[in-house]
């Protein structure tokens, strides 16, 4: 592909000869532009969107043949035992750090533009390979941020507890109660805290959604649940014109924010 010519392709197939590059190349494809202010994702409708799956992104071959030989519970128990472990880059890897390249220098060319490229990262597996995801990207920081309580976690606890009775029958992938987390934030800024504070409370999540700034509308759409719960009115406002049960959570940041 000739980045120059404002095509795109899609990237898929395995590499035969092994991961491209190192783990220190990883690092520095997710190394803010300037030391001192970490570049913010552009607009949807101002980018150039490249979604990228995991699995070729990174090198997931291991935990594939897990899944596939031992089941379910076995592979999300190797990716808890694992989830501090980065994977390895995969042959998508080279790709993606040229757009990071070309989008570095546009930045240095044009600090206000919001012409760039857009990389979404996907995957279809449990929210654990998610966790460990944001955990390869994130290795080599460190965040000190605490996540409190608030008013819903007796709630989820209790969720997490049905839930649970379910999984002990082996009933994980037949489970009627599917959870959500769909979140205006970036994975890499706030993603590990979330999940983690939610399987302290015991509760799992099927599917997490980290739209950097992307409306939630669409998500809700497709998603269809039977509850919806946000921070922030005007989410909920949205939720409730798709015909969505929406709830207001006054709690958080934002409810400080609102407030001055």
């Amino acid at each position: 592909m000739n980045l120059s010519n404002g095509e795109t392709s899609t990237v898929s197939g395995q590499n035969k000869n092994g991961p491209s590059g190192s783990w220190e190349d990883s690092k520095r494809l997710v190394k803010p532009s300037t030391p001192t202010r970490k570049p913010q994702p552009p607009k949807p409708e101002n980018a150039i969107t490249i979604a990228v799956s995991s699995r070729v992104l990174f090198n997931m071959e291991r935990e594939q043949q897990i899944y596939e030989r031992q089941g379910m519970e076995e592979y999300l128990k190797y990716q808890l035992e694992h989830e501090s472990e980065p994977f390895s880059p995969g042959p998508a890897f080279s790709f993606v750090k040229a757009l990071e390249a070309v989008n570095n220098r546009l930045r240095e060319l044009y600090s206000q533009s919001e012409e760039l490229f857009d990389v979404v990262l996907v995957t279809n597996n449990h929210a654990y390979v998610g966790l460990r995801l944001i955990n390869t990207i994130n290795h080599h920081r460190e965040l000190h941020d605490t996540h409190y309580t608030g008013p819903l976690k007796g709630f989820l606890e209790a969720l997490g507890k049905l839930q649970r009775k379910f999984f002990d029958k082996g009933l994980r992938m037949d489970c009627p109660i599917r959870t959500y987390l769909v979140t205006a934030r970036s994975a890499a800024s706030s993603g590990t805290r979330a999940l983690k504070t939610l399987r302290s409370w015991g509760l799992e999540i099927d599917e997490a959604l980290f739209l950097a700034g992307a409306p939630k509308g669409p998500m809700l759409e497709k998603i269809r649940p039977h509850i919806f719960f946000d921070d922030q009115m005007f989410h909920v406002e949205g939720a409730a014109e798709l015909g969505t049960v929406a709830c207001h959570v006054p709690y958080g940041v934002a409810q400080r924010a609102a407030k001055k």
